[in-house]
């Protein structure tokens, strides 16, 4: 009796102590980064992760330090290295010890810095030939080619840090032909130009045009031009 009720209180408090997680990429490189992680099968009851525009969500226990998921069939899979640098949701994997910092930042086995985002890995499904793939090198000694990460928790995505907005300047050069008439007789002065410029925020691109409107007629020449045709006329 007295080991029921102590299992009972354990099952309760590890209840209690869980929470979601949904862990995201943060990164120096905008192609990566404000990435999330999929999980998709590579094996039986293995789950590696990947990055999307999107992020599953996962069970942390703040008390075991696993965060978990559940990949379907009631399997219960949790977050570590398969094949040692292979970062996977596994029944089989080593786990990692996971604590979050103040800023939802992940530390594995005490550690930030020890994700990368890396491509044709040789996972067993091919999925990284066209996908960043989450891999561990806790010793920093990642293949060429594969991008420092680090993996966040947080409801949304974090904001990409190269998206910031830039300025465009649009300059519009207009050549306006001024047409006088008297008694019936119409002479044209010689063009004029006049050019502005305007600036203007747009993200990830800086975009100049010039010569934009050229020839144009003005709507006071315009006016001009009728009354020369008019007076011909007469």
């Amino acid at each position: 009796m007295q080991f029921k009720k102590t299992f009972a209180i354990l099952a309760v408090t590890a209840a209690v102590s869980a929470e979601d997680v949904n862990l995201w990429v943060k990164s120096d490189n905008s192609e990566v980064n404000g990435k999330g992680l999929s999980s998709l099968h590579e094996g039986a009851g293995i789950n590696y992760f990947f990055l999307g525009d999107g992020t599953i969500s996962m069970t942390y226990d703040a008390t075991t330090g696993l965060v978990s998921e559940s990949i379907g069939s009631g399997i219960v899979t949790s977050f570590g290295a398969v094949g040692d640098h292979f970062a996977a949701s596994s029944v089989t994997t080593p786990y990692f010890d996971v604590t979050f910092e103040d800023d939802g930042t992940l530390q594995a086995n005490g550690s930030s810095d020890v994700f990368y985002a890396c491509q044709n890995t040789g996972d067993p499904y091919q999925y990284s030939t066209s996908q960043w793939e989450v891999m561990y090198y806790p010793a920093k000694d990642a293949p060429e080619g594969c991008l420092p990460i680090t993996l966040i928790n947080k409801a949304e995505a974090p904001s990409n840090s190269s998206s910031g907005a830039q300025t465009s300047t649009t300059e519009t050069t207009t050549l306006v032909t001024v047409t006088s008439c008297s008694e019936g007789k119409c002479t044209s002065s010689p063009a004029t130009q006049s050019s502005s410029a305007t600036a203007s925020t747009t993200p990830n691109s800086v975009t100049t045009f010039v010569g934009a409107a050229a020839n144009a007629i003005e709507p006071a020449g315009a006016a001009a031009v009728f009354l020369a045709v008019f007076a011909a006329l007469l």
